[in-house]
């Protein structure tokens, strides 16, 4: 067999390394294509492999250790000391071990400089804090390391590498690297790691860091930070503390031009006593593009002004940062900053962030009290562009904070343009008020706010199921914007209340969006199809409160609202002031701040409502139109005959709930849509197409998303 076997090595040379008895023997030696092939049969439990006058290891300049192939079939772990030429085993039982050379330098992707003891880690460590960048140089782990195993050291009570942890004295180094300070981080703001480092799939476990000093650009992690680099397969174990402003990631706290993190599982907590800089599960900052895949944090994080489950902050370089298949499932608590994020906490406006098939299943609380917040599920607060794809929160978001609090299901704000699809939050999003009532206070079941004033947003195929609590401008989907949007396949099956008393004046709440707030010189046009509400809506009122099924108080150039409908019910519980209830829509045809829109469009085809209109306030089954909208383009538009349709004469068509349930009127519908042309309507809909109907277990028709 191990003729065969060495036959087929070509130039490599195999060491076999098998525990069975006592007895020291050494085997064959036979050369392969100029190569040396040894066996060895070694006395179990030693572990200790000498070279020997007579079958010495390859030597170092001409051979490297392949630990790509290199393994034990039984789990005992080889470490190889490229000083000594030894190969050392922690045996386990009976086994066997299969030890590659080849003919190679180190430090090159197949032969990689390995990381076997925690010695090597510091001295990582100190090579890259002393200006060796190892670029392009790769890296591997070759098996598990525990910094509070003594095991795991080459030798634990070593002293030659001084003082590590900042506390006076010289003690041994695994006290060094377990108190005080801890492990200094691999690399820093100003001199980087920049090569690749593999962990092996392997774990380091009780990785300790803590820093009290007061610093510029501090940067805390396993690595500090990292440029074009390469960082896979590790799981981190143990615990990140800082008392002073820090960028901290449990695998890097900052990573910078074009970079690569994969499959980086994080257990590691992270606290933070200040208010500035960035806190990731994963990534403190990013600087550059970077693409992040394969990651999961479990660690509980809390503290920073920037903080994200997957990555703190995103900005400073263009670039784009990339996150695919990644959760988080710690728990986010930020008492001092005010951005959180469930995966992304803050992006600036020189990156694009871009979301797909990922989720957020911690709790999310942003808890500074008197201070704006913004809180997301996925993302806190965004500068530039957000493209989410087949992602979703399910985890509470809440929100403590006034002056300006902007807290989503999966966005808290977002300035530019947002991207939305296939994706949903299914939790509560929740805001609380230490002090009393403030009318900038946007809850969104998956957007917050959007902000941005030239482009048109898009959501398809997304929804909230979960609850919603609180807030002056609320929307199942969307609190406010003040931009353009199409919405295409989406719905709210979330309960939204708007109970507590500081609450309880001049709120705007709509069952898919709470209002649009731009000023009439944007020209914004806000389009909705094939989407439904059925989540019900309860509002107390002091004066002025508005509640809409479908899309809520509108100062928009343009409203278009196609093949819809609410069949939640709508409830304002008293009514103190000027209030309005309205079952679709509520459009007040004017910018911000009265601003006249001239040639302003109201566009409704083929909706209905069924949900029932309550409350001591102004009534409308379909909706409220200002009379500053010049035309209002309707038709096809159903309700229940209980409550009038309009404060326009003669719009709308009353039914009863009986005649809502026949195939005929779910037959209506369909044959409505035929007369509908959607380019004719707004060219921005040549791509879309209108959803068939059919009778819904409700025994209402629903609309088929194809």
């Amino acid at each position: 067999m191990r003729k065969t076997l060495l036959s087929t090595l070509g130039i490599m040379i195999m060491l076999c390394v098998i525990f069975l008895g006592y007895e020291i023997r050494y085997g064959h030696k036979k050369v392969v294509n100029n190569m040396m092939a040894i066996y060895l049969e070694e006395e179990k439990g030693t572990g200790k492999y000498q070279k020997t006058n007579l079958y010495k290891w390859p030597n170092n300049s001409e051979y490297a250790l392949n630990m790509h192939k290199t393994y034990c079939e039984n789990g005992s772990i080889l470490r190889y000391n490229l000083e000594t030429n030894k190969i050392n085993v922690k045996v386990k039982g009976t086994d066997k071990c299969y030890v590659y050379f080849d003919k190679a330098s180190y430090g090159t992707e197949d032969h990689p400089y390995l990381i076997q003891t925690i010695e090597d880690l510091v001295k990582l460590s100190n090579k890259v804090n002393s200006g060796t960048t190892y670029e392009g140089e790769y890296f591997l782990l070759t098996n598990d390391l525990d910094f509070k195993d003594a095991s795991d050291y080459e030798d634990a009570n070593r002293t030659d590498f001084k003082d590590i942890n900042g506390i006076n004295g010289n003690e041994a180094l695994i006290k060094e690297l377990t108190t005080g300070s801890g492990f200094k981080p691999i690399g820093n703001a100003s001199q980087t790691f920049q090569g690749n480092f593999d962990g092996g799939n392997h774990t380091i476990s009780n990785l300790y860091i803590k820093n009290e000093i007061e610093g510029t650009n501090l940067r805390l992690g396993l690595f500090g930070e990292a440029h074009n680099a390469t960082m896979k397969n590790i799981t981190l174990k143990g615990q990140i503390t800082s008392t002073v402003r820090a960028v901290i990631g449990s695998i890097s706290g900052g990573i910078g031009e074009t970079s690569f993190i994969s499959n980086v599982t994080n257990y590691v907590t992270i606290t933070s006593e200040s208010s500035e800089y960035d806190i990731g599960g994963i990534i403190g900052g990013n600087y550059g593009t970077t693409t992040i895949e394969n990651c999961q944090n479990y660690g509980d994080i809390s503290g920073s002004r920037n903080l994200g489950g997957i990555v703190g902050y995103t900005g400073y370089k263009n670039g784009i940062l990339t996150i695919k298949n990644c959760i988080n499932y710690g728990n986010l608590t930020n008492d001092i900053g005010v951005i959180t994020g469930g995966i992304v906490g803050f992006g600036t406006t020189v990156t694009t962030i871009k979301i797909n098939n990922s989720h957020n299943e911690g709790e999310i609380l942003n808890n500074v009290g008197t201070t704006a917040n913004y809180v997301g599920g996925l993302a806190g607060l965004v500068y530039g562009n957000i493209e989410i794809n087949d992602s979703y929160n399910i985890g509470n978001v809440t929100a403590n904070g006034e002056n300006g609090t902007f807290v989503g299901g999966l966005i808290g704000r977002v300035n530019q343009k947002a991207t939305i699809n296939n994706s949903y939050n299914s939790n509560n999003v929740i805001k609380i008020s230490p002090n009393g009532f403030d009318i900038s206070e946007y809850i969104g079941g998956l957007i917050g706010y959007i902000a941005n004033q030239s482009e048109i947003s898009i959501l398809k195929n997304n929804y909230n199921t979960g609850e919603i609590f609180n807030g002056t401008r609320v929307g199942g989907l969307l609190g406010a914007l003040e931009s353009g949007i199409i919405i295409d396949k989406c719905y709210n099956t979330g309960n939204i209340n708007v109970t507590d008393e500081i609450w309880a004046s001049m709120s705007q709440i709509g069952g898919l969006i709470g209002a649009n707030i731009s000023y009439a010189y944007f020209h914004p046009i806000d389009i909705t199809l094939n989407s439904y509400n059925i989540g019900n809506i309860t509002a107390n009122n002091k004066t002025g409160t508005v509640i809409i099924g479908l899309i809520g108080n509108f100062h928009s150039n343009k409203l278009i609202l196609l093949n819809s409908y609410n069949a939640g019910n709508l409830n304002l519980l008293s009514n103190l002031g000027f209030s309005s209830v309205s079952g679709l829509v509520q459009s007040s045809g004017r910018g911000l701040q009265g601003q006249s829109t001239e040639n302003s469009t109201n566009i409704l085809r083929n909706v209905y409502n069924i949900g029932t209109i309550s409350g001591e306030a102004n009534k409308y089954s379909l909706g409220y139109f200002d009379s500053n909208s010049t035309t209002n383009n309707i038709q096809n538009t159903y309700y229940v005959n209980s409550v009038i349709g309009s404060n326009i004469a003669d719009m709308g068509i009353a039914m009863t709930l009986e005649q809502m349930k026949l195939q005929t009127f779910v037959d209506q519908l369909n044959q409505n849509i035929e007369n509908i042309n959607l380019s004719e309507i707004d060219e921005s809909l040549k791509d879309y197409k209108l959803s068939k109907w059919i009778l819904g277990s409700d025994g209402y028709p629903t609309l088929i998303n194809e």
